[in-house]
């Protein structure tokens, strides 16, 4: 089997949203155990390349958590009292439309 769009095919590591080599420039060959043939080659990334990735999903879980946390509070506090309800929205809505994933 072919694939049709060459662009879709990336021999690089997605980190932080950026295709990358490998700081060596290393790579490994990639083979199709059902018929032996080459189909590729990935960047043998280190160490350094695996915390980068590590924390670049640790900074967005991070913030995923932050907002969600944000809109729990607004939703409980609108639930527990009205008048409470009026003071989230006029402190807390503008803001959070400024965050957008």
């Amino acid at each position: 089997m072919q694939i049709t769009d060459q662009t879709l095919f990336r021999e690089k590591a997605y980190i932080k949203g950026v295709w990358q080599d490998a700081a060596n420039q290393q790579t490994l060959t990639v083979i199709n155990p059902a018929n032996g043939r080459r189909l590729g080659t990935v960047p043998n990334m280190g160490a350094a390349e695996t915390r980068l990735a590590i924390f670049a999903d640790a900074d967005l879980e991070a913030a995923v958590a932050g907002v969600r946390w944000q809109f729990f509070l607004a939703y409980r506090i609108m639930r527990s009292n009205p008048r409470h309800a009026n003071r989230a929205r006029r402190n807390f809505w503008p803001r959070s439309a400024i965050v957008s994933f």
